[in-house]
This record gives structure tokens, C-alpha cells and sequence, in this order.
């Protein structure tokens, strides 16, 4: 009986020790807030924020999956890459044919609004009415409200960040009174281009289903007005290359349209625009720093046209980007102020001359071609002045002559005077036999 009175107490305590053990943990589980079985977890607003980005970023992926493996020439209805430097064309799908160019349609409205502030007919600081009209309009948008008034520098860059179409008609309102007017400077500008091939019916791009039209140029053309839209308003690359707009007063934030900022570090812009008939278009443009001595800034301006779908257009712009960036380089081959030859002759005052090419040249070409380059220097007899032709200098690329230009000197030289002379001779003769003594 006793024995059994100790098992019993033992056991007792036991139980006391297991239940001390585990009552810190369900104090924990109960401050953790864990939920008991079947019970739905309650996440916070940050919780279900980060749960609605991974969900699109997990769908965004999926989508470039499938075109991942496919060529732009499947992904899109027309393509191109251009030098920005000198217009030369170096991809190129369908680039004559006259499409709907959508959104893209910006590049040439801003443009038209900046020849204004350039004119001084407005400023940048000028404050735009909004009507009831601009604050109803569809499509990407700023979010204008009727009776507000918006500076004219901040609908400049919701036009180009987040294509507002409201921002858009706004200006052109503003700048023309009305948008058929605003219509006809943008046709103006076109013509100042040599553009000749287009439809232009609004200042947004917009299809106006009442008349079953839509702004239209060629590729081509499209490449012609943005490179001379960045050649005339460079500043305007620190707009499109920002990665979102924001505006605290207005409550307003959203991300860049272009799928292709933070992609490469290169990119810097220009403008995305989509419609039924247009599809996914995007023009970009990504600079590449040179070294500043063998190499130079090169600038493309990459054109995709048509895709079916956003992720279409991602992967076409991204492979034809990337493909470019990868091929070209801009060669310095010919810098004024590149030494060629150093000729030292005690004849000469001074007794060393340095040769130069006269003339600049630089070169776009692809990473796996060959350049060289061959002179010939003439004998020089003083006096010479500078800037006088001794020589001339050829350049090649792949064997083929590309550039020819002469070689120069850069100060004047004399005759060396006799003592000089005598000096060299002295000099040369003991070269001679300590040459000869220590052979």
C-alpha cells in the first residue's frame, strides 16, 4: 500500500512539473496571437500590400515566360534601333509601313509644348485651368479634377512619366486654345521634320472611335522625331528617366510606364503608348558613356511596335535592346589630340616635333569588326609653321579605307642654330664609339 501511495505521489508531481514546463509556451502562443485550427489569419495593411505585389510580380513573371524564348520578329509588327548620333539605321523590321503609334504620340506634343516655352508664348510655371472636359477624359491619367489649376511643368511630366492623356489635352488647350488647333502646330512639326507621311487627329494618341481614326506615322518617322526631339531637349531625359511620379499635394503616385528603366542601367527613356489597333509600342533610349579617348558616347533609340501584350512588348524591347547594346561601340579612330609620331632630329628647333591628325572622325561599328590605320610622315624641313600639313593619315575598318585626313604639327619649328648642330654631331659621334668600344 505504501509502495503504492509513493507512485502515486510521484506521478503527481510529475504532472505538476510537465504542466510548470509547458505554461510558459501556451502564454507565448497566446501573445503570438496564433490562431487555432480553421481559424483565418488577419494580415495588415503592409502584410496585404507585400501578399498583392509578390501575387502580381508571380504573374508578371508567368506572363514573360511565355515569350520568352520567341524573337522580336514574332513579338512585334514593326522594330527598329537607330544611332542617335547620326541617324544610321541598324535593326530594322517594317519600319515604311504606317501604323497607330498610340501613346508614343507624347514625344510629339511635349515637343510642341517646349517649342512654346522656347518662343516665350507660356512658361513652365504657368497655371493651367482644368475643365470639366480634361477632367473626364479616359485612359491613363493624371487624375485632373475640374477647377484645379496645374503648372505647366508638372503636366509636362505627367504626360511623359505616367502618359496622361488629361495632363496632355490640357496643354494643348492651354498653348492653342483648342486641341484642333494644338492638332495643326503638331502637323506643323512634322513638316519642319520632313515627316510627310502621317495621321495626326489629337494631341494623347487616342482613337477617336466616331470618325474610326488614330494617330499614324511610319517606324522610321517615329525614330526621325524622337532623336530630333532629344537632340533639341535633352533636359527632357531627366523627366522620362524617373522612375515615378509623385506629387504629395495631389495624393498622387504612380510608376513610370516604361518597362525597361532599372532593366538597364543605360536607359534613360523616352515613351510607351498602347491601343486596340496599336497594340504594346515603346520607343526607348539608353546611353552608353565612352572613355573619352578611344571610345564615345553611343545613344540608340530602340522602336517596338504592335505587341499583343505587355509582356510581349518587355521581351522584344528588352532582347533588341540588349542584343544592340551588346554589338556596337563608337570609336574614336580619328582625335586631334591624339599624338601619332614624336620625330627628334637635332636639325630642329625644337629638337622633338609631335604629329597630330587635323581632323576628327569617329566611328559607329559593330564590337567584332577590325580597324587600323597606316601614315605617312614627310621628311621635315625647317621652317615650318603651325598647323602645317606633314604627312597624311588613312583609317580602315575591316580592310576597307573609311577616313582619310592630314597629319599636322601644332607649334612653329626652326633650324636648329650651329651650336646646336655641333652639339648633335659631338653627341652622335660618341654614341658611334662607345657603341664601337663596347661591342
Amino acid at each position: 500500500m505504501k509502495k503504492n501511495l509513493k507512485k502515486i505521489y510521484a506521478l503527481a508531481l510529475a504532472i505538476i512539473f510537465l504542466l510548470g514546463t509547458f505554461a510558459p509556451l501556451k502564454t507565448l502562443a497566446a501573445d503570438s496571437e496564433v490562431p487555432a485550427e480553421g481559424e483565418e489569419v488577419e494580415l495588415t495593411e503592409e502584410e496585404l500590400e507585400a501578399k498583392r505585389q509578390a501575387e502580381i510580380k508571380a504573374e508578371w513573371e508567368r506572363q514573360v515566360k511565355k515569350y520568352i524564348n520567341k524573337d522580336p520578329d514574332q513579338l512585334t509588327t514593326a522594330y527598329l534601333v537607330g544611332d542617335y548620333a547620326s541617324g544610321e539605321i541598324l535593326e530594322e523590321k517594317n519600319i515604311d509601313d504606317l501604323v497607330a503609334i498610340a501613346s508614343t504620340t507624347k514625344i510629339l506634343s511635349i515637343y510642341v509644348v517646349l517649342d512654346e516655352i522656347k518662343a516665350g508664348h507660356i512658361s513652365l510655371d504657368d497655371k493651367v485651368y482644368i475643365d470639366k472636359e480634361i477632367s473626364r477624359l479616359g485612359g491613363s491619367s493624371y487624375k485632373l479634377k475640374e477647377g484645379e489649376e496645374i503648372p505647366v511643368e508638372d503636366l509636362i511630366k505627367a504626360a511623359l512619366i505616367v502618359s496622361g492623356n488629361d495632363a496632355t489635352k490640357a496643354l494643348a488647350k492651354y498653348v492653342a486654345g483648342s486641341e484642333e488647333a494644338f492638332v495643326e502646330k503638331m502637323k506643323a512639326k512634322l513638316e519642319e521634320l520632313n515627316i510627310t507621311n502621317y495621321q495626326i487627329i489629337n494631341s494623347s494618341g487616342l482613337p477617336n472611335y466616331n470618325i474610326d481614326k488614330q494617330n499614324m506615322l511610319t517606324t522610321r518617322d517615329l525614330f526621325y522625331l524622337s532623336r530630333a526631339f532629344i537632340k533639341d531637349y535633352p533636359e527632357m531625359l531627366k523627366i522620362t528617366s524617373m522612375k515615378e511620379l509623385v506629387n504629395l499635394e495631389r495624393d498622387f503616385k504612380e510608376e513610370n510606364t516604361n518597362p525597361l528603366l532599372g532593366e538597364f542601367p543605360q536607359v534613360d527613356g523616352l515613351k510607351t503608348g498602347y491601343t486596340g489597333l496599336a497594340g504594346r509600342c515603346l520607343v526607348a533610349t539608353a546611353l552608353v558613356k565612352g572613355d573619352g579617348e578611344k571610345t564615345k558616347d553611343l545613344r540608340l533609340i530602340s522602336i517596338t511596335m504592335g505587341s499583343n501584350s505587355d509582356a510581349a512588348r518587355y521581351v522584344a524591347a528588352k532582347k533588341l535592346l540588349k542584343k544592340s547594346l551588346d554589338t556596337y561601340v563608337y570609336e574614336s579612330l580619328s582625335n586631334p589630340n591624339t599624338l601619332i609620331a614624336s620625330i627628334e632630329d637635332d636639325k630642329l628647333d625644337p629638337k622633338e616635333v609631335n604629329i597630330y591628325p587635323k581632323e576628327e572622325f569617329s566611328l559607329l561599328r559593330k564590337k567584332s569588326d577590325f580597324t587600323n590605320s597606316t601614315n605617312t610622315i614627310e621628311e621635315l624641313e625647317p621652317p615650318l609653321k603651325a598647323g602645317q600639313t606633314v604627312g597624311t593619315i588613312s583609317y580602315y575598318l575591316n580592310g576597307e579605307e573609311v577616313f582619310t585626313t592630314d597629319l599636322i604639327i601644332k607649334q612653329d619649328v626652326l633650324e636648329a642654330s650651329i651650336l646646336r648642330k655641333i652639339q648633335g654631331l659631338y653627341a652622335s659621334l660618341y654614341m658611334s664609339l662607345f657603341k664601337i668600344f663596347n661591342s
